[in-house]
């Protein structure tokens, strides 16, 4: 199937994450990004925890590798084709994931919307892009577990169980929510389930308040040099510009002038168009 040229574009995210992965290795010792990945694992991920300056640019970035991966293993292996969508909503797990999203608490709320897609006995197709999306709500599950396990004096076991739940629930009531908060704006806001996601952590927000759990804030912001990161970049635009130039049969920069033509109001779907 990956031979498909409909699923090119999953072709090009592996040749980006196996680059990822070189370039972490090359510039951290395996010893020094595994100690990265466990500061990543035990930290509470609220807004602002730079996982650059936890964890060093080699654990970040093997954490943003293995969420991209996963998510696109999952796109891949579910048959779904790409879009111009489901390419975005990957690249945003895979840029959040330098801070607050890792390799574990994007779990519960992804099977929270995969749970809703059995109960509605849809196409995961349809769910597909929440389905990455939901990741945004990652925050609320070791959060949680923090939480509980600090201020209700429960144990770790109990407390990660309701972490767990926690993102669950929020994956579940996710879908309804974005399918009506797109009526709010009526396509004019390209963050429909970050509105949505919002709307659900201003919620649980108000629900740990009501039990008396105060919400502390995090701020772990990393202000060294951004070579690497420079080097990163150029790194991947030069990876996209030459698979871009190699589509066969494709008249780029004519169609790259037909695309300021349209307005982006959603669904402007830059890929499929």
């Amino acid at each position: 199937m990956l031979k498909d040229n409909a699923y090119k574009p999953y072709r090009v995210m592996f040749v980006i994450y196996i680059f990822f992965i070189c370039y972490a290795f090359i510039l951290t010792p395996p010893a020094e990004i595994l100690s990265g990945l466990y500061k990543i694992l035990i930290s509470k991920d609220v807004l602002i925890t730079d996982y650059v300056e936890l964890a060093g640019f080699g654990g970040a970035l093997v954490n943003v590798s293995i969420v991209g991966l996963s998510c696109t293993l999952i796109m891949y292996f579910a048959k779904i084709k790409p879009s111009g969508a489901i390419i975005m909503a990957i690249w945003l797990a895979n840029g959040f994931s330098f801070f607050g999203k890792n390799f574990y608490n994007i779990w519960p709320g992804m099977l929270g919307v995969y749970i809703y897609h059995r109960v509605q006995r849809k196409p995961f197709s349809n769910f597909a892009l929440v389905f990455i999306l939901s990741s945004s709500l990652a925050p609320i599950v070791t959060h949680s577990i923090h939480i509980d396990s600090g201020a209700g004096g429960l144990s770790l076991v109990v407390a990660i169980l309701l972490g767990i739940l926690s993102g669950i629930i929020c994956g579940f009531i996710l879908p309804p929510i974005a399918a009506a908060t797109n009526r709010v704006h009526n396509g004019y806001n390209l963050y429909n389930v970050g509105f949505a996601s919002g709307l659900i952590g201003t919620l649980y927000l108000s629900i740990a308040k009501s039990f008396g759990i105060v919400m502390e804030s995090n701020y772990v912001w990393g202000s060294a040099s951004g070579t690497e990161s420079l080097i990163l970049i150029i790194g991947v635009c030069i990876i996209l510009f030459i698979f871009g130039i190699k589509e066969k049969g494709c008249p780029v920069f004519s169609d790259l002038i037909k695309i300021t033509k349209h307005s982006g109001r959603l669904v402007s779907d830059y890929y499929i168009l």
